[in-house]
């Protein structure tokens, strides 16, 4: 027998034993409420309370999800659970992300190496120019490792270093080149600043680092007509800076 069929039940024999229905509105009058009602908007044995009505301006079954009306502890092992998994993803993504730069030998170090184990693996005459190498190189997305190579091979990290073809400094720029950037080849900091953008500049437009290199050293207009690296001078000159990238980077 269900809730609302017993208190029926109670209800018929108070009407009869009180002679008519006069008694259930006068007990019903005396406590301020409606028996039969309270019984309807009774739960049934054994549910929960909880309802499953979709909350206001949610969708229903036919749209993306259908929300229910839970508890606060449902709702924050929810919330929870959607934090965990945001900053788990942008982890992994970052992580990803850390280790292609790193594997392409440009922005970042080569093999997780960090700052201060390339510049302890310079030449001595090349550890005054460490800092300044780092900071030009994270600059314009390089490998502090590979422009602290591109100068050991340029000037082997003399600044007064004038090649007999003219090129000057540090990074060994050639005047034309100095002027094309608006960098002064005389200052150490500028010509620094001026050979790591102009290999940023070749990089970018040959798509490798080795053509970037060879461009660097041979000029781009002959690394664009050969269709590569133009010589045998031009592919020694490559393995020359990445050998000494790779003994800064310590592989």
């Amino acid at each position: 027998m269900s809730g609302a069929e017993g208190i029926q039940g109670v209800l018929s024999r108070i009407a009869t034993i009180s002679s008519g229905p006069s008694a259930v509105g006068a007990i019903q009058a005396r406590f301020g409420f409606s028996l039969a009602a309270a019984v309807t908007a009774a739960p049934a044995t054994g549910t929960t309370g909880v309802s499953t009505t979709p909350a206001a301006g949610t969708p229903d079954a036919g749209g993306t999800s259908t929300a229910t009306v839970a508890s606060t502890s449902s709702t924050a092992t929810a919330t929870s659970t959607s934090a965990a998994t945001s900053t788990s993803t942008a982890t992994s993504t970052s992580t990803v992300s850390s280790a292609a730069a790193a594997a392409s030998g440009l922005d970042g170090a080569v093999n997780g190496v960090t700052a201060s184990d390339w510049a302890a693996r310079l030449p001595t005459n090349g550890a005054p120019w460490a800092a300044q190498i780092a900071e030009t190189a994270k600059k314009y997305g390089l490998a502090p490792e590979f422009l602290g190579a591109v100068v050991w091979t340029e000037s082997s990290f003399n600044p007064a270093a004038v090649s007999p073809d003219g090129a000057i400094g540090l990074g060994q720029l050639m005047p034309g080149t100095a002027a094309w950037l608006g960098v002064d080849p005389y200052d150490p900091g500028q010509n620094i600043d001026g050979a790591a953008r102009y290999y940023r500049n070749l990089i970018d437009r040959f798509g490798s680092l080795e053509l970037g290199t060879a461009a660097y050293f041979a000029g781009p207009t002959a690394v664009k007509n050969a269709g590569g690296i133009p010589s045998d001078r031009a592919e020694a000159y490559v393995a020359k800076v990445l050998g000494h990238r790779d003994t800064l980077a310590g592989l």
